[in-house]
């Protein structure tokens, strides 16, 4: 890096079988529904699960009590590295923004690609 700092990057396989996964935490953003996306990283493992906090499961399979232990998770804003070879993504919560009084410049805000902009004129 320019600065000299480090980062750390992590890559993972697209499996097939977490095509349902990604689509519905597509879903699930859309609707401003909570939950966690939980890789597990390992010499001869690796699988993906999707849980809700309204009990919901896509991906690969968890044990209930495993799921328990990452409820804590559920209101995170930033993804987690646990120590045991783990990673747990929160999805994240569209806010509303409302902005006043920008009626006359909208270009700008209309152009932003994953921007959902209702407008009203008085």
């Amino acid at each position: 890096m320019v600065c000299g700092g480090n980062v750390d990057i992590f890559l993972e396989p697209l499996c097939e079988r977490h095509k349902g996964l990604y689509d519905m935490i597509e879903v699930l953003e859309h609707r401003g529904k909570r939950a966690i996306v939980v890789t597990k990283f390992g010499k001869d493992r690796f699988s993906k699960s999707l849980v809700d906090a309204y009990g919901g499961r896509w991906g690969d399979p968890m044990e209930e009590e495993e799921i328990e232990g990452y409820r804590q998770f559920f209101f995170d804003k930033m993804p987690r590295v646990l120590d045991n070879g783990v990673v747990i993504e929160p999805l994240r919560i569209a806010s509303t923004l409302y902005i006043f009084g920008a009626a006359t410049y909208p270009g700008i805000l209309l152009k932003q690609p994953k921007w959902s902009i209702s407008m009203w004129s008085s």
